[in-house]
Order: C-alpha cells, then sequence, then structure tokens
C-alpha cells in the first residue's frame, strides 16, 4: 500500500475548518484522543484537522504554519496495488 498526504494551513479556526466540512459534505468529524477532528470518506480517503500550533504531533510537511496560521488540515489517500 502507498500511502499519500497533503497538508494546508489556513489562518481559520480549527472549528470553522470542521464546520465548514460537515456543512458542505453532511459527514461528522470524528474527535480523536489525539485532538484532532477526522472525516472518512472511504477506507482510501480521510483527512484530519488540529491546531496549528501542535503541527510538530502530526505528519507534517518541511514548511512550518506562520504565526497567523491556526488549523492543519491534513488529507490522506492510499493506494492499494
Amino acid at each position: 500500500m502507498h500511502i499519500s498526504w497533503e497538508s494546508y494551513a489556513t489562518a481559520d479556526s480549527p472549528d470553522s475548518v470542521v464546520a465548514h466540512y460537515q456543512r458542505t459534505t453532511g459527514r461528522t468529524a470524528t474527535a480523536r484522543a489525539d485532538g484532532s477532528r477526522h472525516f472518512e470518506w472511504d477506507t482510501a480517503h480521510t483527512m484530519s484537522i488540529y491546531p496549528a500550533a501542535r503541527n510538530d504531533e502530526f505528519p507534517h510537511c518541511d514548511v512550518k504554519p506562520t504565526a497567523r496560521e491556526r488549523a492543519i488540515i491534513l488529507s490522506s489517500t492510499a493506494a492499494r496495488p
């Protein structure tokens, strides 16, 4: 299995980002023990949202979020042979 992921930072709060995706997709985010909130579209596509201040606790890119960015959106896609 190969997992590809992309990470995006936004000035919106994690709560605002979660509310947007819940409103636009009709899905409910699941709260996780690590403090992130998680959407699962299917077994191969997921998205997690967490506070930018906790960036180092999650998979992340080399570029750190700026001081004004408050939420990270981590999108993952699994490809199976």
